[in-house]
């Protein structure tokens, strides 16, 4: 559950960074 969850995160900061 713990990647699962690291993994969501990852992807929420990707698609933060990726944001103009």
């Amino acid at each position: 559950s713990q990647s699962g969850f690291n993994k969501l995160v990852f992807g929420i900061g990707t698609r933060l960074l990726v944001q103009p």
